[in-house]
């Protein structure tokens, strides 16, 4: 039987507003593709908001953003969770290990749906699981973690491993996928996709690897300068026209970085 849902409770706060536009606004403006589609005039509103993100995906630094602005979700996550009282979900826990099958019986891979994202494709087809299980060898080895700066772990597991667990535990979408309600719990989007189970297993895991690397490198993981866009408390409604464009941009962002994974993959092992 698959794994029981999160608590009512908790769904329900991550499906406000304030957090689906925080996460959704976050991976928004680390796209260069969006960022550089918008006007002067845009660009300056959602850097007054405290939108200007100071680097893109992919690029130096960004890895570290990655790490610790989902990190600083986690605390929040668990403090719902231990006020839900539910022992199904007593906290942010990985998935330990990854349920590479897609028939697993807590975690069973959904089924594709006409139109679905040819990543998506990608991701749920069996020659997909071969790549990610070496992938997950290198991220937990020692030995490659001694390799490799903390952001450059950010910006490989951002790019393969976490791209593919989205993509691969994607359901078929709400007709609206901006509806607030906690049913468009959508993996396969930032807005939504938060308030799906299946993040906070996949996000507990990658939450785990700063863990391993602390442990390969016998220091803490310094995570200070990490962006995490403005505090939710601070959020202010956007432009109605802003906004529109803000909702119109339904890039597909989960996407894997194929180069990233071929550099994963590429280094030695002990």
């Amino acid at each position: 039987m698959p794994y029981p849902d999160l608590p009512v409770s908790v769904k329900t706060d991550l499906a406000s507003m304030s957090m689906r536009e925080h996460h959704h606004m976050w991976h928004l403006a680390r796209n260069p593709d969006f960022w550089n589609s918008l006007t002067p005039q845009e660009k300056a509103d959602l850097t007054a908001q405290g939108w200007n993100a100071p680097r893109f995906h992919g690029t130096s630094g960004s890895g570290l953003d990655f790490l610790g602005m989902h990190r600083n979700m986690i605390p929040h996550v668990n403090h719902l969770m231990a006020q839900a009282g539910d022992p199904s979900w007593p906290s942010v826990v990985a998935w330990m290990p990854i349920p590479w099958s897609e028939s697993d019986a807590d975690w069973p891979m959904p089924p594709s749906w006409p139109g679905m994202h040819p990543s998506m494709g990608e991701a749920k087809s069996p020659a997909s699981v071969s790549d990610n299980q070496q992938a997950v060898a290198q991220l937990t080895d020692p030995a490659v973690l001694k390799q490799v700066s903390l952001d450059a772990l950010g910006r490989y597991i951002e790019g393969t491993i976490h791209a593919w667990m989205h993509n691969r535990w994607s359901a078929q979408p709400v007709a609206d996928v901006w509806a607030p309600e906690p049913e468009n719990d959508y993996l396969g989007a930032p807005f939504s996709s938060h308030v799906n189970k299946h993040f906070w297993k996949l996000h507990g895991w990658i939450d785990e690897r700063i863990r391993d690397w602390e442990r390969a490198n016998d220091r803490q993981a310094d995570l200070s300068d990490a962006w995490s866009g403005p505090s939710m408390h601070t959020l202010q409604p956007m432009a109605e026209a802003l906004g529109a464009r803000v909702r119109a941009a339904k890039a597909f962002i989960f996407a894997v970085d194929r180069r990233a994974l071929t550099e994963l993959l590429a280094i030695p092992r002990g």
